[in-house]
């Protein structure tokens, strides 16, 4: 019963929207504030990262789902509760950063509101989510797989490339001199290539290549790209910008295949709301750390730059390739099988 098409496609239609929703509250709202409003880059990381801080959430909200049912189910009520927030907060705080209200106003306020709202509705469906499918798929390859074909669909990201959530889309616009429209269609030309890889990653190259190689593999694919990044801003060629940006799509999907099926497989069915929180945790942090690094950085090089953009932004991409260094060097330290044998192997 679980994996007929129709309950596939179901489930499917959470991470969906989703990641219609993170377009909003990231994309949209980060080009608005750098672009149009001329704030610091530093100001759009901060107001980016105010959902991923409140990750630590994520932990309690788990436990809630894992121990405390509710009208007898532990997991579709937390989900629809999250949803309902996230679209709430979403639709509050985009409607009114479009207005381009003055930075101190009450709608500032209102705004900062609304992506509270929707950093809880994110993490509290997010990893429900997340422990559906633990309770859903048996645990092993099929559960791995299952996880991947779910995220398919999921504005993704990897620890090692989040600084590009607040860098790509001002920088189409001041050194390539994208319209918003165009800026905003970026996000989808890296969906296109994440949904590409996970669902490839799902159905044969979780089998094919196992999970330590599919990690490097999209790590060892990310790090020329970025160079190209750079390049389309020298040669002020947007096309270049496009395919480089799917190609940043399609690697990182890799990556995030197999961290997500990595980490599926140390959870167990009773705790698994609670031990996805604590990833969930670590993810989200990350992803807020290095949205404050990376727009700092630009800021900072701006300064010293007589504010040269492309310099700016491309010693933010140059970082961003140096962490993804770092992240591949450290990969290969982990021992793996032992950490799942401590573990328990996710039974």
């Amino acid at each position: 019963m679980q994996n007929r098409p129709v309950s596939l496609i179901r489930l499917a239609g959470l991470p969906l929207s989703l990641t219609l929703l993170s377009i909003l509250a990231g994309s949209v709202i980060n080009r608005v504030m750098v672009v149009e409003l001329g704030l610091p880059v530093i100001l759009a990381g901060l107001f980016i990262a105010i959902p991923l801080l409140i990750s630590p959430v994520r932990i309690w909200l788990g436990h809630l789902s894992d121990a405390y049912p509710l009208w007898g189910r532990r997991r579709e009520p937390y989900l629809m509760l999250g949803a309902l927030l996230s679209g709430f907060g979403v639709a509050l705080s985009v409607a009114l950063v479009v207005q381009t209200p003055p930075l101190a106003s009450g709608a500032t306020a209102w705004i900062l509101l609304g992506l509270l709202l929707y950093g809880v509705g994110r993490n509290l469906t997010g990893n429900t989510f997340q422990a559906l499918l633990t309770d859903r798929f048996a645990a092993g390859v099929a559960r791995a797989r299952a996880a991947n074909l779910y995220e398919v669909i999921k504005l993704l990201t990897v620890l090692g490339t989040q600084m590009q959530d607040v860098l790509m889309e001002p920088y189409a616009g001041l050194v390539l001199g994208m319209d918003v429209a165009a800026t905003t269609r970026l996000t989808m030309f890296w969906g296109l290539g994440a949904l590409a890889s996970i669902l490839l990653s799902g159905l044969v190259l979780v089998r094919w290549l196992g999970l330590a190689r599919l990690y490097r593999l999209g790590i060892g694919l990310l790090l020329p790209l970025f160079v190209l990044v750079v390049l389309a801003g020298v040669l002020q060629r947007p096309l270049l910008l496009q395919l480089s940006v799917l190609g940043l799509g399609l690697s990182s999907g890799l990556a995030a295949a197999s961290l997500l099926a990595q980490a599926v497989e140390f959870t167990s069915a009773r705790s698994a709301g609670l031990l996805l929180g604590v990833w969930g945790l670590g993810f989200q942090l990350g992803r807020a750390l290095a949205s404050v690094l990376g727009a700092g950085l630009v800021d900072l090089m701006n300064l010293m730059t007589d504010d040269a953009p492309l310099l700016a932004y491309g010693a933010g991409f140059a970082v961003e390739a140096a962490l993804l260094m770092g992240a591949l060097l450290a990969y290969g330290r982990l021992r793996l099988r032992a950490a799942c044998a401590l573990s328990g192997g996710g039974h």
